[in-house]
């Protein structure tokens, strides 16, 4: 958040002026080390978080200022930050989300199997992104047991799931976006654990665009198969893009590359060019193609 200040606004009762009218203002942190600003329930207080510590702030009547009442030194940097209900929640860089109360108390360290890379909590739910893909989901404010939703399987390259980066739940804590490091972003039903949409992306910039070309079945071929045309539906392409850069799971890869089917999700791979693979020039390497082996190639 890009405010080194924070402003207590209220709404005049002047109709004709109505909006929000700044009466007060007080320099919080250094621009650099703000993380988050939050509004506790009872509209009096706020949280303001730092990489290195939490400070708990107080406004006093419609003259008063900004006082802060307490301070919460953080022994690791702080990754991400929340506030529900009464209680905190500090997700550090390295290590378990942990809870607090509003005296700076700690009530409960979150055990994951993985470490977490991201959170949100909203009234009972606490929902955590963590480094394999995952989601571990909770009902309890204070989590003790969880519920875990594994990275979908098409994600996956060599075994190597991508990291989840940012989550948000919605629609009354029944789903939850989600948003993966080689630009994935997705719903997820959370009862189910089923993703109800899933949309791939580049990562960066995209370098090009190759448009397929119309698959046709041969003639050998179509009148000897049945629904020929929903066959060719289902396993043509509609175009393919070219990452600009390099993947981020495997920095030995080469550009990453999505294919867009006419139906169906997209698949990513990679233009990888292996070594001691044989070259020959075009002339050598031509040779008529049989119409099964023409088929076969789609």
């Amino acid at each position: 958040m890009p405010f080194r200040e924070i402003q207590k606004n209220v709404v005049p009762s002047n109709k004709a002026k109505a909006g929000p009218r700044p009466i007060t203002s007080a320099a919080l942190a250094a621009e650099s080390q703000l993380q988050a600003v939050r509004l506790l329930d009872d509209g009096r207080h706020f949280a303001v978080a730092e990489a290195e510590a939490v400070h708990f702030w107080s406004y006093a009547g419609r003259r008063g200022t900004f006082q802060q009442v307490l301070r919460v030194d953080l022994p690791k940097p702080l990754r991400s930050f929340e506030v529900e209900g009464r209680l905190a929640y500090l997700l550090p860089k390295e290590g378990k989300l942990q809870v607090v109360n509003f005296q700076g108390e700690r009530v409960q360290v979150a055990q994951t199997p993985m470490q977490p890379r991201c959170f949100d909590v909203k009234g009972n739910t606490v929902c955590i992104g963590s480094e394999d893909g995952s989601l571990m989901l909770s009902r309890n404010p204070c989590p003790d047991h969880w519920k875990r939703w594994p990275c979908p399987a098409q994600l996956c390259y060599d075994g190597l799931p991508p990291k989840v980066i940012w989550v948000t739940l919605g629609a009354n804590e029944d789903y939850a976006c989600v948003c993966f490091d080689d630009a994935t972003h997705g719903v997820i039903h959370l009862s189910s654990g089923q993703y109800v949409a899933l949309r791939a992306g580049h990562v960066g910039g995209i370098r090009s665009i190759s448009m397929a070309p119309l698959l046709r079945a041969p003639v050998s071929l179509a009148s000897r198969v049945l629904n020929i045309d929903r066959i060719l539906k289902t396993k043509a392409l509609a175009f393919l893009s070219v990452g600009a850069e390099r993947s981020g799971l495997n920095p030995s890869r080469g550009l990453g590359c999505i294919a867009w089917p006419k139906q169906g999700p997209p698949a990513r791979g990679f233009l990888e060019r292996f070594p001691n693979v044989p070259f020959r020039g075009y002339e050598s390497a031509a040779r008529p193609v049989s119409d099964h082996m023409a088929y076969q190639r789609y």
